[in-house]
């Protein structure tokens, strides 16, 4: 097992079990979002390259117009769209996450 694979299940784990709920001070430190940065560090030391796919594209092009929507909406911003634009960048990093680091049968 890779150090990135590792990263990888450290992430899922932080998603879907969110610890920071047990544990507040893991979100004011934002260690979801840093578990995820390191990760991706790893992957790509390790030789792996974001997929080429018209879907990985189609995702970062989703992720910066919804920020941009909600920054620039004239509605107020609130806690909601923030944890919105949390869960779509958490789905858009898991997706390259797995598609990078998953890359055998072997891993699945």
């Amino acid at each position: 097992m890779t150090l990135a694979f590792w990263g990888l299940v450290t992430f899922l784990l932080f998603v879907y079990f969110e610890p920071y709920l047990l544990l507040p001070p893991l979100e004011s430190i934002r260690a979801a979002l840093i578990v995820a940065v390191l990760t991706l560090i790893f992957a790509l030391r390790a030789g792996a390259r974001p997929p080429r796919a018209p879907q990985s594209r189609i995702f970062i092009l989703i992720l910066l117009i919804a920020v941009v929507a909600s920054l620039t909406s004239p509605l107020p911003y609130d806690d909601h769209v923030h944890e919105i634009l949390t869960r779509l960048a958490k789905s858009v990093a898991l997706y390259f996450l797995v598609s990078m680091i998953v890359s055998s049968r072997h891993y699945l």
